[in-house]
């Protein structure tokens, strides 16, 4: 990478100068030694700045820049850029929708200066950079960012950070006009509106929840009570993880020191990514159910429904069967079920409970497709056949559907496309398969 150039300092005015636009007639001197300089404007390199020999105290400024000096460097060059009316437009990326913003600033006028480490009030003393002042009043600030970024709070808006060293190396290149971009981490206008209007949807869309859930009618999913009323909570933490939720429905308990637990912790968001599930066992031993629920279909509900859509779900499930009962304590719950919906299927975990916490005492079973030996606490991907973690997730990573084919029908199958698997031993085909209506009429997934 070619050699960083800094400027220097009008030895009659004081000014900072770019070695581009100085002349030789002109005396320079270093802005950190205030010794004098030589300006190098040769036909190969571009025009740079020295020091004259000195073997007593040399100043490495120019030699071997550190950060002080680039950053230095870069205030002073930005300052001068300012006052020259040279066109400056910082652009933006927008952290959420990466849209790129522009922001062209506006020439100084006869009330405007340009400060260097000019203090002000912001909640208590601040420094910026390089500030641009109309009237007195900050109009923009900006911030040169060398190592360490400024804090956005720390800043009254409109202003901007810039990598030192890259606007260095730009006015080096183009001193006509400057594109700069603005290394903030930043939401734009237009998304910050979005995420105002999504803020108050979901407060609405709370304040709805709330009053289905005071009304005293228990609503599907959320009426697994055996002790009659239960009670709503906005805005409350849950017992077993300290986690914020929308809402938490209570369940009565026949306890004097514990007379109601948490049993349904219930978050409203806009889309699946926003679905997560951070601490599922802890959920499971204290035997919380957690569920998330679409904001826009909670708006467009006109009376309180018999049952609550929701997108995603970690509750309890009984398969049933003797298979799939705790050896150690005979329980028939003791599973957690994770659900997550979406637009065309289910994606079903076991994420490993038992009600008496002996996991080493479970059952175990035979992988569907692998046929290897697993814990009857995993993830499946179909709540009827049990698969271990690696098939699954080999599954639902893959475009491809696994079918149940009887031998006799695998002529058949492979009529339509179907490919047989050589390691599960399955026949499956890929999801693009014009015929997948007939097939998945015909053959069961696995």
């Amino acid at each position: 990478m070619e050699k960083i150039v800094l400027g220097a300092v009008n030895k009659l005015t004081g000014n900072y100068i770019h070695p581009k636009i100085a002349n030789k007639k002109d005396n320079y001197i270093c802005p950190d030694c205030n010794k004098d300089l030589i300006l190098c404007q040769g036909k190969i390199r571009n025009p740079y700045f020295r020091h004259k020999m000195d073997t007593i105290n040399p100043c490495n400024y120019y030699d071997n820049p550190g950060e002080s000096e680039i950053h230095k460097d870069a205030k002073l060059l930005l300052k001068y850029l300012l006052e020259k009316k040279i066109t400056l437009i910082f652009t933006r990326k927008c952290v959420e929708c990466k849209h790129n913003e522009e922001f062209e600033i506006p020439e100084i006028t006869d009330t405007s200066t340009i400060q260097l480490e000019y203090r002000f009030e912001h909640g208590e003393l601040k420094i910026a950079d390089v500030a641009y002042l109309d009237d007195n009043d900050i109009f923009c600030i900006f911030e040169i960012c060398n190592t360490h970024k400024t804090c956005s709070e720390d800043r009254p808006e409109p202003w901007f950070e810039i990598n030192a060293e890259k606007l260095i190396r730009m006015a080096n290149n183009d001193f006509t006009s400057l594109k700069i971009p603005c290394i903030r981490c930043e939401k734009c206008e237009e998304c910050i509106k979005k995420e105002k209007l999504v803020m108050i949807k979901k407060e609405q869309a709370l304040n709805i929840l709330y009053d289905w859930f005071n009304t005293g009618v228990q609503i599907s999913p959320f009426n697994d009570f055996t002790s009659g009323f239960h009670s709503a909570e906005k805005n409350g933490k849950s017992e077993a993880t300290d986690e914020l939720f929308d809402i938490i429905l209570y369940q009565n308990f026949d306890d004097d020191e514990r007379p109601q637990v948490d049993r349904y912790l219930i978050r409203l968001i806009n889309n699946l990514s926003e679905c997560y599930f951070s601490k599922e066992h802890e959920y499971a031993n204290f035997r919380q159910g957690v569920y998330y629920l679409n904001i826009e279909w909670v708006l467009s509900q006109t009376t309180m429904p018999e049952q609550i859509q929701y997108v995603a779900s970690l509750d309890d499930y009984n398969p049933g069967g003797d298979d799939l009962i705790c050896k150690n304590c005979g329980c028939n719950y003791p599973f957690w079920i994770k659900t997550i919906k979406n637009e065309n299927d289910y994606k079903i975990n076991y994420v490993g409970f038992n009600c008496c916490d002996k996991n080493k005492e479970c059952n175990y079973i035979n992988c569907k497709l692998c046929y290897s030996k697993v814990l009857i606490c995993i993830t499946q991907t179909n709540i009827n056949k049990m698969i271990c973690n690696s098939c699954d997730s080999m599954l639902y990573s893959s475009n491809k559907i696994y079918l149940l084919v009887p031998y006799r029908e695998k002529d058949d199958a492979k009529k339509f496309g179907a490919v047989w698997d050589k390691t599960y031993k399955k026949w499956f085909v890929y999801k693009n398969n014009k015929n997948i209506d007939i097939i998945l009429n015909k053959w069961k997934k696995m």
